[in-house]
């Protein structure tokens, strides 16, 4: 989905006519941008991973997708708002530099540039404008790949520990509180792609090497609570998962290739 910012012209008769354009939408990094790609958060809650708009928050450089674990990915990306306020109480101004997020188009494409695929994921999220010359910013989640974009990538990693490496390129849309379009710059960033590679089968998962010469994924799952950091917020996204925790997933099974 391409997106199209609208004109004004004006002409200005000074020795002939002058046309200049003006931009009814903002398309430039100065206005909405994004931070970066957040890594899976340390905060849970009910078994689920909360992000808030801590700028200092950890992100990634190169997020991981395991496709033997999961169909797609789902990012957090942290939205800033560098617009100024313009809301004004004593004269009963409302503010109108608000944002809503409410999209943003995905390309993704091979290290030397080659398209591979290019989506557009919905969104939904909020950003303030900025505060004493510092940006407001707010989480989205947004799929950077989807179901069709896996099914491409899948065969060049049928091989069980394979990987590869893919360059994303995104940039987010949405609307000022004032009725105006806003589309951040484009934010670019490597990521991986394996088969099996956050399937955790360590040590501790063997059982007797002569009856169970294969990890024993088979055993009960391990032990994890709603406050536990250890797993991953999405399975198959960035952080490995133990085998006996996703039993009947054929990657899990290491007598499966």
């Amino acid at each position: 989905m391409k997106r199209t910012c609208g004109y004004v012209v004006s002409l200005v008769a000074v020795a002939g006519l002058v046309g200049s354009a003006l931009p009814a939408c903002a398309t430039n990094d100065q206005t909405i941008f994004i931070r970066g790609v957040l890594a899976p958060s340390a905060n849970r809650q009910g078994g689920s991973c909360i992000y808030n708009n801590d700028a200092t928050q950890a992100v990634l450089f190169e997020p991981l997708l395991d496709v033997g674990l999961t169909d797609s990915y789902t990012a957090r990306l942290l939205i800033g708002n560098q617009l100024i306020p313009r809301g004004d109480p004593q004269n009963n101004r409302a503010e109108s530099n608000r944002v809503h997020i409410n999209g943003g188009i995905v390309r993704v494409a091979t290290p030397d540039g080659t398209l591979i695929r290019e989506f557009t994921s919905l969104a939904s999220g909020f950003a303030d404008p900025q505060n004493n010359n510092s940006p407001g910013f707010a989480p989205i989640g947004l799929v950077l790949i989807d179901a069709p974009t896996k099914d491409i990538l899948l065969p060049s990693v049928m091989k069980k520990g394979t990987s590869r490496t893919i360059l994303m390129t995104v940039k987010v849309f949405g609307t000022s509180l004032g009725g105006r379009d806003m589309e951040s710059g484009e934010y670019q960033f490597p990521m991986q792609i394996c088969r099996g590679c956050l399937v955790k089968q360590d040590g501790t998962d063997f059982s007797n090497a002569m009856t169970h010469p294969l990890p024993n994924c088979d055993s009960a799952p391990e032990a994890t609570t709603t406050t536990s950091t250890s797993g991953p917020c999405f399975i198959g996204q960035d952080l490995p998962i133990s085998c006996k925790n996703c039993q009947g997933i054929d990657i899990c099974d290491p007598k499966k290739p």
